[in-house]
């Protein structure tokens, strides 16, 4: 293109970009902006769901996820080129049901895209689906699903209130007066911390049971939410020898890595440097070839537990690396976990900015500011949002040991709090002292209340529903007769390699269902017998194909021999969407009659990544994985039509379809 200003980007794909055959570092060197998607979440009681749209799949992650991305992008960016969200979706949920965001929630996520490194925003606005909301009742069934693209449409009225668009003039009416000193870049401080992103390792993600995608956001997380300031680093940081200020470096899954940085952690850690290496790393080269015993001490943690990941921050707190800003409890109970603390220091001028997401009521919290010896200002502190002076005592100005013993301050759930420092005191603010914070705490939190109680019923009731989605109600345990499926039985539920066609369940390595209990268990009120694969030739569980995995077989068959007024399976989906046939249970009785059961999803079974409600079955067992945090199976129970006649067999069919069935079990209740 022969025009002069023509700029290419590309936006990633994923939170974080994490893709085994893509450097994002070569893709960075190319383009003139860099470009990501993702918004913060509001609400609670929402866990993180799963979408088998991966174009969707970038609304299930945690805000977590979203403060790594950023650092990621600025990690690469190195404050020579812009960094856009071409995709802004935020939304507000309660429970896994999509209620409509507030005008705080919109000026919040304008915050942190700035805060963060962000240079402009897109929001997601053209849900192609429009005809479908010609009224507002439509609008809102239209985007209550948390599991979709539908419920970020920002010109849904149901998701946006048309009055509350505005919002984006009130954040930049509250930018103005400090635009100049906030914009340049950088923003906040690079990190005393480094985390290195494992390219070697991702590129040898194909052998590797870890999830980067999953667990680099994790331990990220665990030192983000403990305040730590913390910088991306690649291997090519490394090589150049990491700056002075740097005093902790943090190696997550880094497995395979370039022999050519041991030398250079050789030396950050004699000069004092505090190297935390994830189990198993350090002991490739890029090819896998075996490295000799390291020449230094590093401290070991395991990134796939969460006590794993909390000991990286135990270990730096233990040692001391120092925070510039903390927020603790005021009353030293509860602390906060899910709290976006992040300084801007100009010199003379200071912002901080605040957003909570861990608590419902407003808290009260104390904010150390950790200042450079060099400092020697003396500040007039701000809360800009409410227009308040917050005093120190009798007093106006805070000095550096003042900010370092901390100030209290009101801290509301899921809303952005601006505060500056600054050496020339405003004339428009009111004074607020310790009085004044804790009647304004006191005001708030009676506000707060209707809407708490209300939705502590509803996670009462929601509960409930809960419990009833998985427990099978009225199930005779004396009559039960577990069934032998061990010669029907085609894989087993753990898979070594991924996609070389052996091994076990859906063929996609660590992804997969290998912390199953084995042996007789309970599942949703029935007991079913599941198969050890080491004591039947590595087998242990039925996986039929369809078009998704066509190199598994289309049916099995289990032997009966018995009566039966019930049947219970045990049994579960990859690629299951919410709709179409995933299979049938085809009974065969002894006089030669049969009965079909279709099996359909999103009724009598689900994807087996999370864990849905369905009408016709329960969810009867939930475990976790290398990959996911939440799998499990559904237990769906059958009334025999015929309970006189004796039933010979039972054959399984795949509908062949897009779901690939898993039955682990059957249970005959005679």
């Amino acid at each position: 293109d022969k025009r002069e200003k023509i700029y290419f980007t590309e936006q990633c794909a994923g939170a974080p970009p994490v893709h085994e055959g893509m450097d994002y570092r070569l893709i960075a060197d190319v383009c003139d902006v860099l470009t990501m998607e993702g918004g913060l979440r509001f609400g609670w009681g929402n866990t993180q769901a799963f979408s088998t749209n991966a174009a969707e799949s970038i609304l299930m992650t945690s805000n977590g996820r979203l403060y790594f991305s950023y650092a990621f992008f600025r990690a690469l960016a190195k404050n020579r080129k812009p960094i856009m969200n071409n995709e802004h979706n935020s939304r507000r949920g309660n429970l896994g049901e999509r209620v409509t965001s507030r005008k705080s929630d919109l000026i919040t996520c304008l915050w942190s895209d700035l805060i963060h490194g962000g240079s402009g925003i897109y929001f997601y606005v053209w849900d192609k689906r429009n005809w479908e909301w010609l009224t507002y009742e439509q609008a809102k069934s239209n985007a209550l699903s948390l599991t979709s693209c539908r419920s970020s449409s920002f010109l849904n009225p149901y998701c946006w209130e048309p009055k509350d668009l505005d919002a984006a003039k009130v954040f930049s009416s509250e930018l103005a007066p400090y635009s100049e000193k906030i914009m340049p870049m950088p923003r906040t401080e690079d990190g005393n911390v480094a985390f290195y992103f494992p390219y070697p390792s991702i590129r040898m993600g194909h052998y590797l049971k870890y999830s980067f995608e999953y667990y680099l956001p994790k331990i990220y997380e665990e030192l983000f939410f403990r305040f730590y300031n913390v910088r991306i680093v690649f291997d090519e940081e490394i090589r150049a020898g990491l700056p002075g200020d740097v005093k902790a470096l943090v190696m997550p899954s880094s497995e395979y890595i370039d022999p050519a940085i041991l030398p250079k952690l050789a030396e950050f850690q004699k000069r004092g440097g505090l190297i935390l290496a994830d189990r198993n790393a350090l002991g490739m080269d890029e090819r896998g070839n075996r490295l000799g015993k390291l020449s230094f001490p590093v401290i070991r943690f395991d990134g796939t537990t969460p006590s794993g990941r909390k000991k990286v921050a135990d270990t730096l707190a233990k040692q001391k690396i120092a925070r510039r800003i903390v927020a603790e409890p005021a009353d030293g109970k509860i602390p906060f976990r899910g709290m976006d603390l992040q300084l801007i220091d100009r010199g003379n001028f200071k912002l901080i900015y605040l957003a909570s997401f861990d608590h419902q009521n407003t808290r009260e919290a104390r904010i150390q500011v950790n200042l450079p010896e060099t400092d020697r200002g003396v500040y007039y502190l701000a809360d800009m949002v409410n227009r308040r002076l917050i005093l120190n005592g009798a007093g106006e100005t805070w000095t550096r040991k003042d900010l370092a013993k901390g100030f209290f301050l009101a801290v509301p759930p899921q809303e952005r709090v601006i505060l500056t420092l600054e050496e020339q005191r405003r004339p428009d603010l009111t004074a607020f002292d310790d009085t004044a914070r804790k009647t304004a705490i006191a005001e708030a939190n009676l506000v707060e209340a209707p809407e708490i109680a209300a939705f502590r019923s509803k996670a009462e009731a929601t509960a409930r529903k809960s419990r009833e989605a998985r427990k099978m109600e009225d199930v005779a345990p004396e009559k039960c007769v577990m069934l032998d499926l061990r010669k029907a039985v085609t894989r087993s539920f753990a898979d070594e390699v991924p996609g070389d066609g052996k091994g076990g369940w859906f063929d996609q390595g660590s992804n997969d269902f290998r912390n199953i209990p084995l042996g007789d268990r309970n599942f949703g009120a029935v007991l079913f017998r599941i198969i050890d694969p080491a004591k039947n030739d590595g087998r242990s569980v039925i996986v039929l194909g369809s078009i998704n995995q066509t190199k598994f077989p289309a049916k099995a068959v289990v032997d009966v021999g018995n009566y039966a007024k019930k049947i219970y399976f045990l049994h579960t989906a990859g690629w299951a969407g919410d709709q179409g046939l995933a299979m049938n249970y085809i009974i065969h009785y002894q006089d030669g009659t049969t009965s079909s059961i279709p099996v359909r999803c999103g009724q009598e079974i689900a994807e087996w990544w999370g864990a849905t409600e369905l009408p016709n079955a329960k969810i009867a067992l939930e475990s976790s994985n290398a990959v996911k945090d939440r799998i499990s199976m559904y237990c769906m129970r059958w009334i025999n039509p015929n309970p006189e006649k004796r039933i010979e067999r039972i054959e399984v069919v795949s509908a062949w379809q897009y779901a690939v069935p898993a039955i682990a079990a059957i249970t005959l209740e005679k």
